[in-house]
């Protein structure tokens, strides 16, 4: 998940006031100030200062919407003004300072936790605030002067009041205090935690990259900081250089059972899982999490990143596979399947051959559409890694042309887009390149597998491929413990399963159509097993890829 979020604009609705007014070299200055008193909540004072805008009127942006969570300014308990300034009422969430021109600002804040209850998947997109940590970003908590989306202020922050034993994690180090210049989109992306939380193994040359947390799980601390540290090496030697300074990892437990997730920040990854994930599937998240940081972050997600999402999420997707593959925590076989139900995905898609305009148009209200750009993405970077050096003549590739757009943007958060690829290519090379962005990704069209797109000890073969259907409505179903929505036409009313069965235990992989639906059921003359395929009868042709028999471990020489 990447964030984005800055030079909002809200003069209109607030009476005209001058939108994006500040220049560069301004300072943001934050005190970040925690207490508890005995059977209290747990609190955090904020104190804001910066300097007014010349016209004696001053925009303050407060938290908002983030991650399908709404008003988090609820959190704000209250808010007042320092000598000299008079806060406005709350209009479509900013409020307006009133000030001697050009002056000096203070504001002082409240902040309390606004939900109740053990840690969620939902919550934690809200302010985390309790007697063993703090979590906040940019967009759930801070409230700041609007500015300009190309202003890079000096942003000075400090801690006090934290307990003795708490460790500070942000995206700026881990000091209690920070002073430096950062642009708007850094500091939009920024992560804030202070907490009980324990260090998971030491401090790393590559890049001081800090493992940080809560709570357990079935596998060791050595372990987690062994696999981070493996991701993290093997991208950084991708990229040629670490993204960023100070990155972190913050791993937290959540209640939801079954559940792991997160989001990337600026220089690191604040993960969620439930205590029973497993390493494996928490590390491919990590892979690729920890990825965006580079692409996604310093090949930064543009203001219309719905565009690009085939980049962003779709490239990173095929990266996080290949790099979680090369070190050997996919085999070969698995390493394969997850290829398979890609391109599975991508060709079945109820919304496939959308062209760009559509899921631009579409991405934030269509659940299939917000899925699509990552099957895309992934599809045309197995087209383009043999393509790249067909038309180059050379050995040059997917992954020569990602470092070589890297490299150009200097690493700055440059925003990522066709231009930036393209300008990174060989002047030969481009017009095929450009041609088939318009094609494939432009107008839509279905992307072809390639024999050559992962080395020569792999073969492609066009299939047929399904649609996951278990044929009835699974969440009702689940819920009540009684079969309901069950289809006429679909696979479990052809395996004997009929409304109003009693539902006494299920079973699928997934969504993967190739592996059975289980069900333990009553009818009324006792209880049975029904077994039965996990799709329909319509499907598609579309390349899938298999290991070339006898060529055991020459999978990975996909180079």
């Amino acid at each position: 998940m990447i964030r984005l979020r800055v030079g909002l604009v809200l003069a209109a609705a607030l009476g005209g006031l001058p939108a994006a007014v500040h220049a560069q070299g301004d300072t943001l200055r934050y005190v970040f100030h925690y207490s508890r008193a005995p059977g209290q909540a747990a609190r955090l004072d904020v104190d804001v200062d910066f300097r007014g805008d010349r016209s004696g009127r001053t925009l303050l942006v407060l938290p908002t919407t983030w991650a399908g969570e709404d008003s988090l300014f609820k959190a704000i308990v209250s808010i007042q003004g320092g000598p000299g300034v008079t806060v406005g009422p709350q209009v479509d969430g900013a409020r307006v300072l009133t000030h001697a021109p050009g002056a000096p600002v203070h504001v002082h804040y409240e902040l309390r936790q606004d939900w109740g209850g053990p840690l969620r998947y939902a919550t934690f997109h809200r302010l985390v605030l309790d007697s063993t940590r703090v979590l906040f970003n940019e967009t759930n908590a801070l409230v700041f002067p609007q500015r300009a989306a190309t202003a890079t202020p000096v942003l000075q922050y400090q801690w006090t009041g934290l307990p003795a034993d708490w460790r500070i994690l942000t995206s700026f180090g881990s000091k209690a205090s920070f002073s430096g210049k950062v642009g708007l989109r850094e500091f939009s992306g920024a992560a804030f935690a202070a907490g009980d939380f324990r260090l998971v193994g030491a401090a790393s040359g590559d890049g001081g990259m800090t493992i940080a947390a809560q709570g357990r799980w079935p596998f060791t601390d050595d372990a987690l900081a062994g696999m981070v540290r493996s991701l993290w090496g093997a991208e950084t030697r991708f990229w040629g250089a670490p993204a960023f300074d100070h990155p972190f990892v913050l791993l937290l437990p959540i209640a939801d059972a079954g559940a792991f997730a997160g989001t990337a920040f600026t220089a690191g990854f604040v993960a969620v899982a439930d205590s029973v994930v497993t390493i494996h599937a928490l590390g491919r998240l990590l892979a690729h999490e920890l990825f965006h940081l580079w692409n996604g972050q310093r090949l930064a997600a543009t203001s219309t990143e719905a565009r690009y999402k085939w980049i962003t999420e779709g490239f990173t997707d095929y990266y996080a596979d290949r790099i979680f593959h090369e070190l050997g925590y996919y085999s070969d076989s698995v390493y394969l399947a997850r290829v398979n139900t890609t391109l599975r995905d991508y060709y079945t898609s109820p919304v496939a051959r959308s062209t760009r305009r559509d899921v631009a148009d579409r991405f934030w209200t269509d659940p299939a559409m917000k899925a699509y750009p990552y099957a895309q993405g992934y599809a045309f970077a197995l087209y383009l890694q043999p393509n790249l050096r067909r038309w180059s003549g050379t050995r040059f590739d997917l992954d020569s042309l990602m470092v070589a757009a890297y490299r150009g943007s200097g690493g700055q958060n440059e925003e990522m887009t066709d231009s930036l690829l393209v300008d990174a290519a060989p002047a030969g090379m481009r017009a095929p390149l450009v041609g088939a962005i318009d094609r494939y990704i432009d107008d839509g069209a279905m992307i072809p597998g390639d024999s050559a797109a992962l080395g020569r000890c792999v073969a492609m073969r066009i299939e047929p491929v399904y649609t996951f259907d278990v044929g009835f409505d699974a969440a009702a179903s689940m819920r009540d413990h009684l079969m309901q929505g069950v289809r006429p036409d679909g696979p479990a009313a052809r395996a004997g399963i009929a409304n109003g069965m009693k539902l006494l235990g299920w079973s699928w992989d997934g969504d993967n159509p190739s592996r059975p639906v289980l069900l333990q059921v009553d009818d009324g003359h006792g209880p049975r097993e029904v077994r039965y395929p996990g799709h329909g009868d319509r499907f598609v042709l579309a390349p899938q890829y298999a290991a070339t028999p006898g060529a055991p471990g020459c999978l990975t020489m996909q180079r």
